[in-house]
């Protein structure tokens, strides 16, 4: 880390827990995609695929995982590629999708949870 001293203690407060945010973020991508093959907001789509009964719209995932839609967009594109997740139209508006935990993907968030929880403890 960088030592950052701005002069007052809020900031100096702000920059260094920006910088453990980071250092945190770095590790648990590096340690979770090293174990699971797979990133950390990828588990996250799976994670809550799996909470919400398998079915959810882009913008809701958004919502849940901290991310912009355009960038859920991207990720589920790669997750449909790789079979853990299929996209259908909405039955009820035909402007939008929903996005189904496959059964591949079930079997992967098993495999990965306990990357989750070895790297959460």
């Amino acid at each position: 880390m960088i030592n950052v001293e701005i002069g007052t203690p809020v900031f100096d407060a702000y920059h260094l827990f920006m910088q453990t945010a980071d250092a945190v973020q770095k590790y648990a991508d590096s340690t979770f995609y090293r174990r699971s093959g797979l990133s950390v907001s990828k588990f996250g789509v799976l994670q809550i695929l799996a909470i919400k009964e398998g079915s959810m719209t882009p913008s809701e995932i958004a919502r849940w995982i901290l991310r912009e839609r355009h960038n859920v967009t991207t990720l589920v594109s790669r997750m449909k590629k790789e079979g853990f997740v299929r996209v259908e139209p909405s039955a009820t508006d035909r402007r939008s999708i929903n996005i189904i935990l496959t059964e591949k993907g079930y079997e992967k968030l098993e495999q990965a949870a306990p990357v989750a929880r070895d790297i959460a403890n």
